[in-house]
């Protein structure tokens, strides 16, 4: 799962999703917020949970394995269940 995309007509430019991000993934752009560096999201949903307008969209699809990792003692992905 990686961050897919933030609605430009949902997102009020608060900022909180660029605050909230540890992996800097999100930078604000005038008043909207956008993705600069994908790849880098390590699927904590902060941005997600940070954002009270439900900007933040998701790729469920693509599995991104920095998150869930047996070595690092984190859950299984629910599709390596």
């Amino acid at each position: 799962m990686l961050i897919d995309s933030i609605a430009p007509f949902l997102c009020d430019g608060c900022g909180c999703c660029e605050r909230d991000c540890p992996s800097d993934v999100i930078r604000m752009r005038g008043r909207k917020a956008f993705i600069v560096y994908p790849k880098d999201c390590n699927n904590c949903l902060n941005c997600e949970l940070a954002c009270s307008r439900g900007a933040i969209k998701w790729n469920v699809f693509e599995v991104e394995p920095k998150f869930w990792s047996k070595e690092a003692g984190l859950p299984l992905h629910p599709l390596e269940l």
